[in-house]
């Protein structure tokens, strides 16, 4: 599936010759991305992903304890079930951020 720049590259608004130079200077620059670089933006994204669940777990705690002080069980059973079902989401993130950490340091 070919991006919205392809497509709009390739309409003929731009040429040919346009469309040209620009597959090569995205290709050149995906060859010359260092490996570090990936791996850290790799590390940003998961922990931004963790920090977003967290919050999720956060709120699911919050849900509980409110339902369980208006004595509201569908609330709380909502919530418990919310909460648990946090949780898969969470564990491979956490395994990639120990994973990381693990491997900085053997490193060191």
């Amino acid at each position: 599936m070919e991006s919205h720049v392809d497509f709009y590259l390739k309409s003929g608004f731009l040429g040919d010759l346009w469309h040209d130079q620009y597959k090569n200077r995205v290709s050149t620059i995906k060859e010359n991305e260092d490996e570090d670089m990936r791996e850290s933006n790799v590390l940003k994204n998961v922990m931004f992903q963790l920090s977003g669940w967290v919050l999720f777990l956060f709120c699911a705690v919050l849900f509980i304890i409110s339902s369980s002080q208006h004595g509201d069980m569908i609330m709380f059973f909502g919530s418990v079930t919310f909460f648990l079902a946090c949780i898969p989401f969470i564990i491979p993130l956490v395994k990639v951020v120990l994973k990381k950490d693990e491997m900085s340091g053997s490193q060191k």
